[in-house]
């Protein structure tokens, strides 16, 4: 059970504040390593069906590999 990934928690999430979150948490790294993030968002909210801790952490580990590979 231990080794057994959790079964994901799908619900509608805005995709905007999933993205929002993961650049927040990524801001600092960001800034120390002195890049430029833009991030363009539609201004309507842009609801999927997916599980957003997930979804979150696939953004984080994006954002880590982009800041890395600079």
């Amino acid at each position: 059970d231990f080794a057994k990934p959790p079964r994901p928690d799908r619900g509608p999430a805005d995709i905007r504040d999933v993205v929002q979150g993961a650049v927040r948490l990524m801001e600092h790294r960001i800034r120390r390593q002195r890049l430029d993030l833009a991030v363009a968002l539609p201004a309507e909210p842009l609801y999927a069906l997916t599980d957003r801790h997930q979804l979150h952490q696939v953004l984080v580990n994006l954002l880590l590999n982009a800041i890395e590979s600079v």
